[in-house]
């Protein structure tokens, strides 16, 4: 027996309209400055129709405890019955977790967890994710990923009970993505859905969803990134981001994950980048050691791309297309490209290999690697060198 956990979707054009066909009487938005400054969270009070609301802008980048602690202090005191996670993964997350400790106050944000199921969760109110980035797939996902602060590194509380209410899939808040925004977090799409297909917990309904991002990915990425008023590209990779998210979130994501968490916890790069630049290496060590993993990867190249050839041959062209999107849109390749310096990266070395092989998402790969493979693959990562072990 298997699940399939999903959001009420609401996508296409206007589809932020919905709001107002939603019953609620107090709203809290939780969201960051940007958000304010783009007119976004404005966007949104107008659809409010003058209800009581408050805006929580304190999200950061690769949020905090502190600060979903913080949030949820003052959600307690508003008593809302309606919560919106508006922005990109950051603020959907925090808000995903100050709707937990609202509902729960009672519980540790870092407790929470899939084996525990929360009583009467949710009762107070409805939870409402609205991205306005293409890629983190944090609206639809039962997972959180916040950064302790004091360990400098990345945890990820997950419950299928913290799957929002609503997802509002809107392209239009994705108009106004510059393109290194863009490159990245589309990026970060593509490795949920190809992490998805590879991952140990892969099943038939997150595969349907991981062939269509990738197929998505592949044709309107480059368009959205050269041309970001190209409204049709827009569109399609706000929706390819939602379904990697399904694909990922219903399948777990894998070795890139855990290099982009660690990476990004110790340097502060931006995720899609650490996971877009670790993709192509994690899919050559995949498919040099895992069981079955160069048909799976020659499964994507078939059915998404229509790739034709053996299974050698697909899985390798599809490595290679990774590759050359990649480069396309100018995004990190290496390490060093993510501006991280040699001296830096030597002395982090042992922590990015200790917090890697510790971080959930290494589990789900097939094969998972040791300490020796992940400190090696971090070195070819650095030289750009192919995986060949």
């Amino acid at each position: 027996m298997w699940y399939f956990s999903s959001p009420f979707l609401v996508f296409g054009e206007d589809a932020l309209d919905y709001l107002e066909q939603m019953k609620m009487n107090k709203v809290f938005i939780v969201t960051d400055k940007v958000m304010r400054q783009v007119g976004f969270v404005e966007k949104v009070e107008q659809k409010l129709k003058n209800l009581p609301h408050q805006v929580f802008d304190e999200v950061e980048p690769d949020p905090s405890l502190e600060t979903v602690q913080k949030g949820a202090k003052l959600c307690q005191k508003f008593g809302p019955d309606l919560i919106i996670g508006l922005g990109g993964g950051s603020a959907m997350d925090t808000g995903k977790g100050i709707w937990f400790l609202y509902e729960n106050p009672d519980q540790a944000i870092d407790s929470l967890n899939p084996f525990t199921y929360y009583e009467n969760f949710p009762a107070k109110a409805k939870f409402v994710s609205i991205p306005t980035t293409s890629g983190t797939g944090a609206d639809v996902t039962w997972a959180i990923v916040l950064t302790d602060t004091a360990q400098k590194r990345k945890i990820t509380p997950a419950s299928r009970q913290i799957v929002a209410t609503v997802s509002i899939i809107d392209p239009a808040f994705a108009l106004k993505m510059p393109p290194a925004l863009t490159a990245g977090t589309g990026l970060d799409a593509l490795t949920h859905a190809i992490e998805g297909y590879l991952s140990a917990w892969r099943n038939d309904f997150s595969d349907a969803c991981t062939i269509k991002a990738v197929e998505f990915v592949f044709k309107y990425l480059a368009r959205a990134y050269k041309d970001g008023n190209d409204k049709e590209a827009r569109e399609k990779m706000h929706n390819a981001a939602t379904m990697a998210g399904l694909a990922f979130g219903n399948s777990q994501a894998t070795f890139a994950h855990s290099i982009g968490h660690s990476i990004g916890a110790l340097f502060h790069k931006p995720h899609g980048n650490c996971v877009g630049m670790a993709l192509p290496y994690v899919m050559e060590f995949c498919r040099k050691n895992g069981t079955g993993v160069k048909e799976k990867l020659a499964d994507i190249g078939r059915r998404a791309l229509l790739l034709t050839g053996t299974d050698e041959k697909v899985s390798e062209d599809l490595i290679l297309k990774v590759r050359a999107l990649i480069k396309e849109i100018k995004a990190p390749a290496t390490i060093p490209e993510l501006g991280i310096s040699k001296v830096d990266f030597d002395k982090q070395l042992p922590t990015l290999t200790k917090y890697t092989s510790e971080d959930s998402c290494i589990s789900m790969t097939n094969p998972m690697p040791n300490d020796e493979q992940i400190e090696k693959a971090y070195h070819y990562m650095w030289s750009g060198k192919r995986i060949d072990f």
